[in-house]
This record gives structure tokens, C-alpha cells and sequence, in this order.
């Protein structure tokens, strides 16, 4: 069995390093990449902006640039129920949206999303002019809009529940503790 040695040859061969498979041109995705980098970022003598979208459609042209953005956001939902006492729920929803830049397609995942996201998300997505990839990123403001709606009649609960602790431990003295 032969051995293969996956020494991290450091950061300035990062990504060249990874393994790609034969079927890829490392070197001159790379090679274009860097042609397109410098075009779009480097070339601040140029006064005139009219080739950047060209050179926008050109990084495009060099493959699939995908964004995957995942996180779980906690919010606090009335329950309704007599017990526990606490009238409230710490519940969790699971986001994941995907951008494909060269499709110009967006994925959104949620798992268990409230009722009140779910209707949020359901207008939003209905509205044609909101389907564009730039609008997409508004959609986790409203996401960490709803969630944090609640949040503030929560923290009025507990601190009514730690107050009405604290002067039932305040009114007993020390010397009532020992006797």
C-alpha cells in the first residue's frame, strides 16, 4: 500500500493544493481568474467603468461561483399551554439559502420555521420583483426580524420572575436563616 504524503504547503499555494479532478485546467482557470481579479480590482488608473460588467460575465465564464450561507436562529414563541408556567417556548429555525452566480439561481431551505416566517417568506417570494439575486439578502433581514420580535416581551417575563425572587430572598434576614 503506498503512502501519500498531504503536507500543507502553505497558505500562498491555497487552493492550487487541492486535488482536482483531471477533466479541470487548474492552472489556467487560475491563470483567468487572477486576469479577472486584477481587470475588476486592480486597474484603478482606469477612469472609464464601461468594460465591468464584462469583466463581471467573464469571472461567470470561469465556472460555477456558488455562496452557501447556513445558520439556526433562536426565537421565542407563546406556547399556550397551562404548564410548563413559563408561557414561553425557546424554539430554533434552521436557514439555508444557496446562490449559483452563473445560473443566477437562489435555493432557500427552512426547517421549522414559524408560522409568521412562513407567511412572511410566502409574500415574499410571490413578488416578482423581489426574485432577483440582490434582493435575495434582504430576505435574512426578515428572517432575524421576526425572530427577534418576541424577544423583548420574554426578557419583561423574566425580569418580573427574578424580581419577584429576589424580594422574597430580601425579606428574610440572615440571622432568620440560622434560626
Amino acid at each position: 500500500m503506498t503512502e501519500i504524503s498531504a503536507e500543507f504547503d502553505g497558505w500562498s499555494s491555497y487552493p492550487r493544493n487541492l486535488g482536482l479532478s483531471a477533466a479541470v485546467d487548474a492552472k489556467g482557470y487560475d491563470r483567468r481568474l487572477v486576469q479577472a481579479e486584477k481587470r475588476l480590482f486592480a486597474d484603478e488608473d482606469s477612469d472609464d467603468d464601461s468594460d465591468g460588467d464584462e469583466n463581471v460575465a467573464q469571472m461567470l465564464e470561469l465556472g460555477p461561483v456558488c455562496q452557501d450561507i447556513g445558520y439556526n436562529v433562536k426565537y421565542v414563541a407563546a406556547h399556550g399551554r397551562s404548564f410548563p408556567k413559563d408561557p414561553y417556548s425557546v424554539r430554533e429555525t434552521g436557514v439555508y439559502h444557496g446562490f449559483d452566480a452563473a445560473a443566477q439561481q437562489t435555493q432557500w431551505v427552512f426547517i421549522q420555521a414559524s408560522q409568521e416566517l412562513q407567511e412572511r417568506m410566502r409574500g415574499y417570494f410571490t413578488r416578482p420583483e423581489e426574485s432577483h439575486a440582490e434582493a435575495q439578502i434582504g430576505i435574512h433581514g426578515i428572517i432575524f426580524q421576526t425572530a427577534s420580535q418576541a424577544w423583548r416581551e420574554y426578557l419583561v417575563y423574566l425580569e418580573g420572575t427574578f424580581a419577584k425572587m429576589a424580594s422574597i430572598d430580601s425579606s428574610f434576614s440572615l440571622q432568620d436563616r440560622y434560626d
